[in-house]
């Protein structure tokens, strides 16, 4: 027994030095980061650079740059419809089945104090309100997100 693996480590040697045995670093491989990576689409919300959130100073300031004309506002609800629908629900007042899966629970978006915040409250509080931070900052692009606050504000006649 003892001289079957003597034996067996002596011929394993032999293979490795005399070149059969297999190269495991001269194989094909994927080296990762070694290419440049190609160009994001223009679609896609940035995950780096400068921040896009209105500051706590800054809620009151900014004023929605998008005007409260019919065409924005149906914009605005069909980028709600595709961002925010699925856990606030049509309604805005949170009660779906994947909003009841969340803790805490999306937020009543028809409630007083959501409906009178600013412009700028609103869109700060899209972005970093609790339970979702910080995806919808980097799931909503910054240029969608002032349609959104116009949908928002429609939203308080369905309470």
């Amino acid at each position: 027994m003892r001289f079957a693996s003597v034996l067996l480590a002596i011929s394993f040697a032999a293979a490795l030095v005399s070149g059969c045995g297999p190269r495991m670093t001269e194989q094909p491989s994927v080296k990762p980061y070694e290419r440049a990576m190609p160009a994001m689409p223009k679609e896609t919300a940035p995950t780096a650079g400068v921040a896009q959130t209105p500051t706590a100073e800054q809620v009151n300031g900014p004023s929605n740059p998008v005007a409260p004309i019919p065409e924005n506002r149906q914009t605005g609800g069909r980028y709600y419809r595709y961002y925010c629908l699925m856990c606030h629900g049509e309604d805005g007042r949170g009660n779906t089945p994947v909003g009841g899966g969340y803790v805490p629970k999306p937020r009543d978006l028809t409630e007083p104090s959501v409906q009178n915040k600013s412009d700028g409250g609103l869109y700060r509080a899209m972005v970093t309100g609790k339970g979702h931070e910080p995806v919808l900052a980097k799931t909503v692009p910054p240029e969608r997100r002032w349609f959104i606050v116009l949908h928002l504000h429609s939203l308080a006649g369905r309470r």
